[in-house]
């Protein structure tokens, strides 16, 4: 059987068992296959001539291909994810950077870009850093930034690191293991951030069991369990961040789908941040909150 023929065949199998996830909605079974077939080929797949592949090479096609249907992501079996264009090694040391949180990312880098405009360089802070995703973007496409990321797990902060050493920002980009902001607790960070991102875990714990077994049975659970109703988190993040921000210094993090209304009246309450802003999908749901410290609360 030529090449052309396996792919196909096996391009059935998979649309045959497909369950895809809505929060990876550029993963179908056609450039799930693809992905596959170029991971372990290490060549391009051209959409009408697959590369030949050998015995073995297409016996590892079919083992991941069985991981895949039994619930593996894809990004742990080929160990990449390509997030806002950038191309991040991925494994099971952290989440997988979602389509979503581009809107953070963009938020964010738009929000680095005004700040240099004012300011030349700035400095830089990603809570809950994960694979660096965030931090490591702000680092890429915003060159006058300095930045910092912290994670509570030390694997997803050694994934981080060798997502810096892949993309050559170390120069720009440290990683810290610690609880929130407890890594920056020392003189050399207080007040000295220009911008400060998070992208908190929010599935309240009751929530969690309900998620796809994709999920709960292959992502770290610490990456989006975010306690009794899903804000514990994000409250801490917005009562400490003040402490670490310039004035008119801003705050930008990710919510999950109905929680934005109410996180919008929590940063208000908080009597820190003023130049309120929310960003949303395109179900029109808010998913970034985007606010800036005022001094009133420093």
């Amino acid at each position: 059987m030529n090449s052309t023929a396996r792919f196909n065949e096996l391009l059935n199998t998979l649309k045959a068992s497909w369950a895809g996830l809505p929060d990876k909605p550029d993963e179908t079974p056609e450039t799930t296959l693809r992905a596959i077939w170029q991971h372990v080929c290490q060549e391009q797949t051209d959409e009408l001539h697959p590369p030949h592949l050998t015995d073995d090479q297409y016996a590892k096609v079919l083992e991941l291909v069985d991981l895949r249907l039994n619930g593996t992501p894809l990004a742990y079996l080929i160990g990449s994810q390509e997030f806002m264009g950038i191309g991040f090694l991925a494994s099971p040391q952290a989440m997988i950077p979602r389509k979503e949180t581009e809107i953070l990312g963009k938020a964010a880098v738009e929000t680095a870009r005004s700040l240099v405009e004012e300011r030349h360089i700035i400095q830089a802070m990603d809570i809950c850093t994960g694979s660096g995703n965030i931090a490591l973007a702000l680092a890429y496409y915003v060159k006058e930034s300095r930045v910092f990321g912290s994670d509570v797990s030390p694997e997803a902060v050694a994934l981080a690191k060798r997502n810096a050493e892949h993309l050559h920002l170390t120069e720009r980009v440290d990683f810290f293991v610690g609880d929130l902001f407890a890594p920056f607790e020392q003189d050399g960070f207080h007040q000295q951030m220009d911008l400060i991102t998070c992208n908190p875990p929010y599935i309240s714990s009751a929530n969690v069991e309900k998620m796809a077994g994709e999920i709960v049975h292959h992502e770290p659970r610490l990456a989006f369990d975010g306690g009794h109703f899903g804000i514990q988190v994000m409250t801490r993040f917005l009562r400490e961040a003040p402490r670490y921000l310039r004035h008119g210094g801003w705050i930008c993090f990710e919510v999950g789908v109905g929680q934005g209304q109410g996180m919008m009246t929590m940063v208000k309450r908080t009597g820190f941040y003023d130049s309120l802003q929310s960003f949303s999908d395109e179900d029109s749901n808010i998913r970034v909150i985007k606010a800036r410290l005022d001094g009133s609360g420093q």
